[in-house]
């Protein structure tokens, strides 16, 4: 355990920014949080991220579950955006630790192997009413804390994989039409980015056409490639990877190989050279009208129907897709807490899983729909539920659950010691930031066809430097 805090403390956890967004025509609007004590009923505290998102999905869990629980008071409590030193602050002082904690899938797998956070997958084995089996593979691999563990240290909350959000009436203005599912690929994606291209550098675009976003200082997508699920999609689907992991129980570092670094020019010139998307930064760009697509996840949806955005749905076209989920978790303190009104004889962790359990049935993942934040977890509500309905019926939801055989877990470092994950994380991103912030690949140290190099220069160096890094971690 003192090793255990010693790296945990030795990290510069990277702080986690979480927009703040409010459903349209949220029909769970209560402003009361829950109190720490109400006569006669028993009170559950939550611990949520403090972003409008989360606090909004709490409130209609807490709303639904206390009219089918009246004995039950839920008391949301907000974290700050940094989940990780969060949880550390938790565990150096036990008795503040909620009763359940909103966990993010690639921050857990420390505390979780730590066995700060209760396995779930004992209770969810006895419950006749849950298989695992009705969750999507790729989102219960992210609830172990590593690639040989099989337990469930977080209940997971949604479906979370990035989609193509399209403006249409960017679109529209330049003549574009929206492709469907079946002619949608990544040949069809790039034939659009140098249509709108084109479009945005017109000097003579309609005032209209102008006031819709396209300008010569727009960009056809806000692709957001310093982003570990746009990135790893992209990398893979170039040929690249972070970490070979080919072999079982065994891994190596792979994202200095010539396959990888083939992979970073192929995206640097398929998306900054063509100014088809900024390198590094450009956030905001879509929710401004200042790109015609935009890849991100479900989450920015509420913000966008705010906005009275007349927007669509596609997928990603890549290979595949690197996604990941959120949900909660039930601390292990909880298994000697007992409270006692009216005769209660439960512990907080039984009674924590029970309002956990709700969370993830099809009425709780139905709730959570409404609001539109996330999609559900169970494969059994890709067609039907809420969230289908969430802003307008009409566009295409479909994009947010198509091809989950395409799906691979953001977490390619879970071969590894789970206390490093995060500064794993960290390094990873340093490789795509590398990547991104080279100004050219021509007439540079990076040029590979600079007569006296045979190496991709400054890149090699950085790169060096990186793995460097990173033996020290694995």
């Amino acid at each position: 355990m003192k090793k255990f805090f010693t790296a945990l403390f030795a990290v510069i956890f990277i702080a986690m920014s979480c927009l703040s967004f409010t459903a349209c025509a949220n029909p769970f609007n209560d402003e009361e949080d829950g109190k720490d004590h109400v006569d006669g009923k028993i009170t559950l505290k939550v611990a949520v991220l403090n972003s409008d998102n989360e606090k909004s999905a709490m409130r209609a869990l807490k709303k639904a579950y206390e009219l089918k629980n009246p004995d039950i008071n839920i008391s949301i409590k907000t974290m700050r955006s940094d989940y990780a030193n969060s949880i550390v602050d938790f565990v150096k002082t036990p008795s503040t630790f909620p009763d359940v904690v909103w966990t993010p899938g690639e921050y857990h797998s420390a505390f979780s192997q730590a066995g700060h956070f209760i396995n779930l997958k004992p209770l969810m084995d006895a419950d006749p009413s849950i298989n695992t089996e009705d969750f999507y593979e790729s989102v219960m691999e992210i609830t172990h804390y590593n690639n040989t563990d099989d337990g469930v240290w977080f209940a997971p909350r949604d479906y979370n994989k990035p989609v193509v959000i399209i403006n249409r009436e960017m679109f529209r203005l330049a003549g574009i039409e929206v492709p469907s599912l079946e002619e949608w690929n990544i040949n069809k994606f790039f034939e659009i980015c140098q249509k709108l291209r084109v479009k945005m550098d017109n000097i003579n675009n309609s005032e209209e056409e102008k006031l819709a976003g396209l300008l010569w200082s727009s960009y056809p997508v806000e692709a957001r490639l310093d982003w570990n699920p746009s990135y790893l999609s992209w990398i893979d689907n170039y040929g690249g990877e972070m970490f070979d992991t080919s072999k079982t129980g065994e891994a190596s570092i792979s994202f200095d190989s010539e396959e990888s670094k083939d992979a970073y020019k192929e995206i640097w010139d398929k998306f900054v050279r063509t100014r088809y998307a900024p390198g590094i930064g450009g956030t905001g760009l879509f929710s401004s009208k200042a790109a015609g697509m935009w890849i991100t996840v479900r989450p920015e949806i509420p913000a966008l129907c705010n906005a009275k955005m007349d927007i669509d749905f596609l997928p990603m076209p890549t290979e595949k897709v690197a996604m990941g989920c959120s949900g909660y978790a039930i601390p292990a303190v909880t298994k000697d807490r007992l409270d006692t009104t009216d005769g209660n004889t439960k512990t907080n962790a039984e009674l924590a899983w029970d309002f956990v359990k709700f969370i993830i049935s099809e009425e709780g993942q139905d709730i959570l729909g409404k609001i539109g934040t996330g999609i559900p977890v169970l494969k059994s509500m890709a067609s039907r539920g809420s969230w289908r309905n969430f802003y307008n019926a009409e566009l295409n939801h479909e994009a947010f659950v198509s091809a989950p055989e395409k799906d691979m877990s953001q977490m390619v470092y879970y071969q590894f010691n789970p206390v490093n994950h995060v500064l794993l994380l960290k390094q990873m991103n340093n490789v795509a930031n590398t990547m991104l912030s080279m100004t050219t690949w021509s007439g540079t140290p990076l040029d590979i066809e600079k007569p006296g190099t045979g190496s991709y220069g400054k890149l090699d160096e950085e790169l060096a430097n990186i793995r460097k890094e990173v033996k020290k971690l694995i």
